[in-house]
């Protein structure tokens, strides 16, 4: 008899941040105890309370999990079916990294890690464009012109814009 080909799925949900620990952890070991049943759990990240891009069900925050496992591909409707039907679960999204998986992962005990990025460093990209002039001052390369100023009375023949007000196509 043939073993089953397992494949590699990743899992990011998104947990209420009004959750004491206590409930964090039973959703957590609910979703891992239906994944372990049916695959293998092979890295848990935690990657702590954090600020949504937009609300999500009227929330700014939220604890963040990212979870890749080894299962057949049924597997992943019952851990999204599991997140749908929680409560405490408020988003989920479930993708396929791999279709197959060696031996080697498979045998690797499971990998928890705690990814904390504060405030500070995840922010780098708004530091950056604080100064995306380059240093040339406050407007960059437009001169001595400053603001967008008085743009002249002659523009240059720009053409028509679209058939009202134009001389020449008009039929008499």
């Amino acid at each position: 008899m043939e073993t089953p080909k397992y494949r590699k799925y990743e899992t990011i949900y998104l947990l209420r941040p009004n959750l004491t620990e206590d409930v964090i952890k039973k959703t957590n070991d609910r979703l891992f105890e239906l994944i372990n049943n049916k695959g293998k759990v092979l890295v848990v990240d935690n990657w702590g309370l954090r600020k949504t891009a937009y609300p999500v069900q009227k929330q700014h925050k939220g604890f963040f999990f990212h979870v890749t496992f080894a299962g057949l591909p049924g597997l992943v409707g019952e851990v999204e079916h599991q997140c749908r039907i929680s409560e405490d679960v408020m988003k989920y999204h479930s993708v396929k990294v791999a279709d197959l998986i060696t031996e080697e992962e498979m045998s690797k005990d499971v990998e928890f890690k705690t990814t904390n990025r504060d405030e500070g460093e995840r922010g780098q990209g708004r530091g950056r464009r604080g100064d995306r002039d380059g240093g040339r001052g406050d407007r960059g390369d437009r001169g001595d012109r400053g603001d967008r100023g008085d743009r002249g009375g002659d523009r240059g023949d720009r053409g028509g814009r679209g058939r009202r007000g134009r001389e020449d196509d008009m039929d008499e």
